[in-house]
């Protein structure tokens, strides 16, 4: 099978984004599947061509994210591809999360505002470092669950995002839409804030519900999986 990686890799700025997002490409085309050990750090810096420190930072990168699961003793395991629709899988997390954002107006308080506020400021900040982004996207919709008070929606929303972190699609998309598509899903995230800082449980609702809308369209322009020859 031949790997062209490169593809759609968007300008990472660091040498260890280049490499993660390439290794996560073979993951998702199965060249490296959840039914065996992934090659040891070594063995992948002499694929890649990369020196050791520069191939751990790119696994470590992907541990953050979900995609590789670190072995008691050294190595890494591929996590389970926990296989979805992307259609479904953002059908349901509009109509889940547009009612937990509602409750979450009315029970935010200023502290987790603030949190919130952060993230979405870095995130427009590390608009072009793939990584950070999915790890403050994630802990934006976690806050927003968390706000609710209650531990099985919070449940609920870590257990959409396991699912997100290898959804092949989802992690393409972002990819290839790279910094651009970050700014489409922070102007979200802002409409998103500014309804839960006014406590508008309607406006969240509606807020969340274009904001995965938004979502569903970039899947649809950029999430195509190439499979190689």
């Amino acid at each position: 099978m031949r790997d062209t990686g490169a593809d759609f890799i968007s300008a990472p700025t660091r040498l260890y984004q280049s490499v993660g997002l390439a290794l996560l490409q073979r993951i998702h085309r199965g060249i490296y599947s959840p039914d065996r050990r992934l090659p040891s750090e070594r063995v992948l810096a002499d694929q890649f061509k990369v020196s050791r420190p520069v191939m751990r930072e790119a696994l470590i990168a992907l541990e953050v994210t979900g995609n590789l699961i670190a072995r008691q003793g050294g190595g890494y395991d591929v996590a389970r591809q926990e296989r979805a629709v992307p259609g479904e899988w953002i059908e349901g997390r509009r109509i889940f999360e547009g009612e937990i954002v509602a409750i979450a107006a009315i029970e935010i308080d200023a502290r987790q505002i603030k949190r919130l506020e952060a993230m979405t400021s870095e995130m427009e900040a590390d608009k072009e470092d793939y990584y950070r982004v999915n790890v403050l996207d994630r802990q934006f919709h976690l806050e927003i669950a968390q706000a609710t008070g209650n531990a099985a929606i919070s449940r609920l929303v870590e257990r959409l995002w396991r699912i997100r972190s290898v959804c092949a699609e989802c992690c393409t998309a972002q990819i290839r839409g790279g910094a651009r598509v970050t700014e489409t899903r922070v102007h979200e995230h802002r409409a998103i804030l500014g309804s839960l800082r006014e406590g508008d449980p309607l406006a969240a609702r509606r807020a969340m519900h274009s904001h995965f809308d938004g979502v569903a369209l970039t899947i649809a322009e950029y999430g195509a999986v190439a499979l190689g020859d």
